[in-house]
């Protein structure tokens, strides 16, 4: 009676899985990210499917396993402009990344380094390092320390120059911290935290994040040789020059000049 019981309060009411199918009937293995605009993202090892509504639009294989994949808004975009900036997909590999516009345009970005992670914010993406592995600057000294030494870099224009995330206060990004999460949306105005966890001393430092004040005027990047390019084309931002007007700081400590907050530590032995 009780297995009976049981059974009958495990089993639902209606079973609409006949009527309502997936539009990929084949999604197991697969992670699904939902965006607005009715908008999915299916994601396997090596394989992507863009589905709007009801309609599968597009489906991308790789060679290599797919670190990340998301849609993310960057700051020009080879346009010029980044006054209404449209969603692009990016899927980030190993050593490169690829940028696909809905008007066409794409562009495939190198990594002179090997990537670990990928988070999208609402200016780009944020790049993780795999320091374990040896990068281009190691190899051929073409590339300044300052982006050999950094653990975390922005990619605000796919035809830009990455950007350095640096720590505003005296101590250092530990090389043993891995990124959690970042805000995707608010940065400097509703979320300003992101969580990082330390490998070797098993921690989660949460840091106050926020950009740049350091000049108010718009770097001059090397996007502006490029516009005259055509619209698909293969793009390697140059990594030894790093503006700093709009890197990113992550502020562990608590100042009367600044709004940070202090670190927090949670330890798990």
């Amino acid at each position: 009676m009780q297995s009976d019981m049981a059974q009958g309060l495990t089993l639902p009411a209606f079973d609409l899985r006949s009527d309502i199918k997936h539009p990929y009937s084949s999604s197991i293995g697969y992670m699904t990210v939902l965006y607005p605009n009715n908008r999915q993202l299916l994601i396997s090892k090596r394989e992507v499917i863009l589905i709007r509504g009801s309609t599968v639009t597009k489906k991308l294989k790789y060679d290599e396993d797919i670190i990340a994949a998301a849609y993310t808004s960057f700051n020009s975009g080879g346009s010029g402009c980044d006054t209404n900036p449209t969603d692009a997909l990016i899927i980030c590999l190993r050593k490169s990344a690829y940028v696909n516009y809905p008007d066409g345009r794409s562009y495939v970005v190198s990594f002179p380094f090997s990537l670990k992670s990928a988070f999208p914010f609402e200016s780009g993406i944020i790049l993780e390092k795999d320091q374990t592995v040896p990068s281009l600057s190691s190899i051929d000294n073409l590339h300044p320390q300052q982006l050999h030494a950094a653990k975390f870099l922005t990619l605000v224009d796919p035809i830009g120059d990455f950007r350095i995330i640096t720590s505003s206060s005296t101590s250092v990004i530990s090389p043993h911290e891995r990124l959690m999460t970042f805000p995707a949306k608010g940065l400097n105005k509703t979320s300003t935290i992101c969580a990082t966890f330390n490998t070797l001393e098993k921690t989660v430092v949460l840091y106050h994040i926020r950009s740049s004040t350091r000049g108010n005027k718009k770097p001059v990047t090397s996007s502006s040789k490029f516009t005259k390019r055509k619209q698909s084309m293969i793009s390697t931002p140059n990594p030894s020059r790093i503006p700093e007007d709009e890197s990113v700081h992550l502020d562990p400590n608590h100042n009367n000049n600044s709004i940070s907050m202090v670190v927090y530590k949670m330890s798990f032995l």
